[in-house]
Formats: C-alpha cells, structure tokens, sequence
C-alpha cells in the first residue's frame, strides 16, 4: 500500500460558539459550525463566535507568514483580522509516524460578532504570493 503524507503546507479551521481549555491540557470546542451558520434575522449579533485555527507547514520554511480572518460580502473581501510571524521556522518541530512538520494552533475569539447579511467567513495563510486556504463559514438567512 502506498502511505500518503500531508501535503504542506496547509491546515484546517473549526468555527465554533465557545472554547473552552481544561487543566489536562486540552481544548474543548463547543457548538462546532459545519459548512453553513443559519441565522433568524439580520442584521444579528452572537455573544461570541471562536476559530480555531491550526497551520501546519515544513519545518524548514523561512518565508514571514500572515494569517487573516476575511469576511466576503457580495464578492468583496474585508480582513477584519491579521495576524504576521516574521520568523515560521521557530515554530518547533513535530514528528508523527516519521512525518515532519511544524505545527500552530490558534485559538481567535470574536465577542459580540455583528452579523449584517449575508457572506462567508474565511481563514488565509499567505507565504510571499502563496494564498493556503485554511477553512471557510458560509452565513445565510434560516430558511
């Protein structure tokens, strides 16, 4: 059988309505979104809406990494977040069944997430003119 190991780099986003971290160390996600949110009304606020967002790229990359949180409306992109690490190659080194990588997680939390209308959530990474898509929420009125 032939072992296929991940392509990197790349990585995944959970949109969620909370996070909580326990003592043992680990990360609980609560109210996990699939691909869509449906909401009653807009506009609309949430009390607080979560990305965990996970990168994972070679242990080797020198290249300044930005991660951006975009909210796409009527195909216009807004950042309303952006988060630069001049330095990705500090990022230690995982090994998993003799796969190598480095890996981050971030937890990004939205209080009070104001909803006006329609669009899509959406998490980027960008590696000098590399755009690595990390995971989108699309919004939408309830039926």
């Amino acid at each position: 059988m032939n072992v296929i190991q991940p392509r990197l780099p790349s990585g995944y986003t959970f949109f969620c309505d909370d996070i909580r971290f326990e003592m043992s160390g680990k990360i609980s996600l609560i109210g996990i979104y699939s691909a869509v949110m449906f909401v009653k009304e807009f506009p609309t606020i949430l009390p607080q809406l979560w990305a965990s967002i996970y990168f994972l790229q070679s242990p080797n990359e020198t290249r300044p990494l930005s991660l951006r949180l975009l909210l796409e409306v009527n195909g216009e992109d807004r950042i309303l977040q952006e988060a630069k690490i001049e330095h990705p190659n500090s990022l230690p080194p995982v090994e998993t069944e003799g796969f190598q990588m480095a890996q981050m997680n971030l937890q990004l939390q939205m209080p009070h997430f104001q909803i006006l209308e329609e669009g899509r959530l959406k998490v980027r990474a960008y590696l000098d003119n590399d755009e690595i898509r990390l995971g989108a929420l699309d919004i939408k009125k309830a039926p």
